[in-house]
């Protein structure tokens, strides 16, 4: 009987450890899965991001492809001050 008795304690002892031990494994792997949860909606954000300035940028390439000649020319007038032939300049004072 006594080593009826002894087994059986022996037994539940090791089973409450390994409960004890998955308890803190499951409560480990729920931090985990909340973290990876968290950082899954920051790169959903940042992906948002990212094809908005790409939207932004394409729109912007269209643009100065579709109207290359007047954004050359506007630049060439505004930033490095050229003009066309027999052109007058008027400037503010």
């Amino acid at each position: 009987m006594d080593k009826k008795v002894r087994n059986v304690k022996i037994i539940t002892i090791i089973s409450i450890v390994l409960i004890f031990i998955c308890t803190i494994i499951l409560a480990i792997q729920l931090v985990k899965i909340n973290n990876l949860k968290e950082q899954s909606k920051n790169l959903e954000v940042y992906k948002e991001q990212l094809i908005d300035d790409i939207n932004n940028y394409s729109a912007s390439n269209n643009y100065y492809e579709n109207n290359r000649d007047e954004y050359l020319e506007k630049y060439a007038r505004e930033e490095l001050g050229w003009g066309e032939k027999d052109e007058k300049w008027y400037v503010k004072k």
